[in-house]
C-alpha cells in the first residue's frame, strides 16, 4: 500500500526549499558563538533553525566524562524526559547516542524551545537544519519537538509537524534510535 506524501513533505521536497534551507545550513557556520540561527521564508512561512558545526574535540567526542563509553556513546536515559519514545518496548533497552552531541544539544534546549514556541504559536513550518556537526544537533531537535507534539504539547491538526533536512551529518545513534523513530510514526 502506498504511503501519502504529508503536504508539509510535499512543499519541503521542493527544490527551492531544499536549496534555501542548504543555504541556511551553511550560514549557520558564520555565527557559531549563537547555538542556532533562524531564518523565515515565504509563503507559506517556513522558520528554519539551523544548528552550526564545530571545529572543536570536545563538540564531537566525549572521552568519556559522564558516564560514556568507547566512542562517546552514551545511554540516552539520561534525557528520558526528553526522548521518552527512544527506547525497546519489550526490554526498555534504550538507544545509544553520542555524549558530546547529546551535550550540546541539551545545552542549548531552554533557549531552543522558547523559539520554537513562538513559531508554533503561530503555526509557522518549522524546519531543523545542520551541516556536518550541526546536523545530529538539528536531529535531536526535531526527535525533541516530535516527542512535545506526541505527549500532548499542541495537537498535530494545530500546528505542522516539524522537518529536518541535514547535509553531511555524521552518525548520532544506534540502531534502537531508527527502530523507536519508525515504531513511534
Amino acid at each position: 500500500m502506498a504511503q501519502e506524501i504529508p503536504p508539509n513533505v510535499a512543499l519541503f521536497v521542493q527544490g527551492k526549499i531544499i536549496n534555501k534551507v542548504l543555504g541556511d545550513a551553511l550560514e549557520a557556520h558564520k555565527h557559531t558563538s549563537n547555538p542556532f540561527f533562524m531564518k523565515k521564508h515565504g509563503h507559506p512561512t517556513i522558520i528554519v533553525f539551523a544548528f552550526p558545526g564545530t571545529w572543536s574535540v570536545g563538540d564531537w567526542f566525549s572521552t568519556g566524562q559522564g558516564g560514556a563509553g568507547k566512542f562517546g556513546e552514551i545511554n540516552i536515559n539520561s534525557s528520558l524526559d526528553v526522548f521518552p519514545s527512544i527506547r525497546t518496548i519489550g526490554n526498555s533497552e534504550f538507544a545509544s547516542v553520542n555524549d558530546a552531541f547529546l551535550r550540546r544539544f541539551s545545552s542549548i534546549l531552554e533557549e531552543l524551545r522558547e523559539k520554537v514556541k513562538g513559531a508554533m504559536k503561530r503555526k509557522r513550518q518549522i524546519i531543523f537544519t545542520g551541516h556536518s556537526g550541526g546536523g545530529p544537533i538539528a536531529i535531536y531537535a526535531t526527535v525533541w519537538l516530535l516527542e512535545h507534539l506526541k505527549n500532548g504539547g499542541e495537537t498535530k491538526t494545530q500546528v505542522p509537524l516539524p522537518l529536518c533536512l541535514t547535509f553531511g551529518s555524521p552518525l548520532i545513534a544506534d540502531g534502537i534510535f531508527g527502530h523507536a523513530l519508525r515504531r513511534e510514526n
